[in-house]
């Protein structure tokens, strides 16, 4: 863990000291230090000298010029951490645990639209868990590509309804003027484990998705790991 802590900023290290219990403050500085050794990977910078920035809804990303112009995201739940890299286009990703027992229309009624409400409503009780994290993984992965608030944007964007079978979303953008041809972008689920439901979602629907599994590096001082 020691070494994990010598790529973070300051910054960081005082958000990771704002976490009320030890576990979550160990996989904030696993995660965020994971992210700093693989963004220094594409940029050619040690990771402790990467410089991050947050957006408003707690998004990280790069700050200054960089070559290649790297776009990146991040999910953590439980034991499972995703990383997404693309070059110049937007890119979200999101991994859920499915081993939860939650009132899922309940959380529906707050953070979904009303036909992705009646679509979870319709589904069987059987199926219904699976459904839904299918379609938060989605929506949650489309807002970060899009660099929106989870809290605020959830139950204003419709991504369709990626039912049970369905892989791929594809959702179009209002053009920005009648000039402007409207964005398309692509979700797609991701297959990592059968606990867990992820997807991605990036602008454009031309590209396709290359997985490695990384694990961290060993810090060979003897330190806390």
């Amino acid at each position: 863990l020691s070494l994990f802590q010598g790529f973070l900023s300051f910054a960081d290290l005082e958000r990771a000291d704002r976490f009320r219990f030890g576990q979550d403050r160990r996989d904030f500085i696993l995660t965020r230090g994971m992210l700093r050794v693989l963004i220094s990977r594409y940029v050619h910078t040690a990771p402790e000298r990467i410089d991050l920035i947050y957006s408003p809804s707690g998004q990280p990303t790069l700050a200054g010029a960089h070559t290649p112009p790297l776009k990146f995201s991040l999910s953590h739940s439980r034991d499972l951490v995703l990383y997404a890299f693309a070059l110049e286009t937007p890119v979200g990703i999101d991994v859920e645990f499915c081993g939860y027992d939650l009132d899922f229309q309940a959380i529906a009624g707050a953070f979904f639209d009303p036909e992705e409400q009646q679509f979870l409503e319709s589904v069987p009780g059987a199926d219904r868990g699976a459904v839904f994290f299918r379609l938060w993984s989605f929506k949650e992965a489309y807002l970060k590509a899009r660099g929106l608030g989870l809290s605020t944007s959830m139950p204003r964007y419709s991504i369709g309804l990626p039912g049970p079978g369905r892989s791929r979303v594809v959702v179009s953008e209002d053009a920005h003027g009648p000039l402007s041809p409207p964005r398309e972008w692509l979700i797609q689920s991701v297959e990592v484990h059968p606990e867990y439901l992820a997807a991605v979602a990036a602008e454009g629907t031309g590209w396709s998705l290359q997985f490695w599994e990384v694990s961290p590096p060993a810090s060979g001082n003897g330190g806390e790991s």
